[in-house]
């Protein structure tokens, strides 16, 4: 199953966060396509707080997370 915060047709984008976040192929790969999306950084964070989360923190836990 897909992660349910992955949104688009044609230019995936991930809606975990307030602004625009275009997921890496890394990413996209290995958290948004499958079961994965459970240990995404982006996805942990906003589902623990139950609101879309910071771009700034985005980039950060993205960075971490590499």
């Amino acid at each position: 199953m897909k992660c349910p915060y992955l949104k688009g047709t044609y230019l995936e984008s991930c809606k975990a966060t307030r602004d625009v976040y275009v997921p890496s192929q890394f990413e996209f790969n290995e958290y948004c396509m499958h079961n994965g999306h459970k240990m995404c950084p982006l996805y942990t964070k906003s589902a623990y707080e139950g609101k879309p989360i910071a771009a700034a923190d985005a980039e950060a836990l993205v960075s971490l997370a590499k």
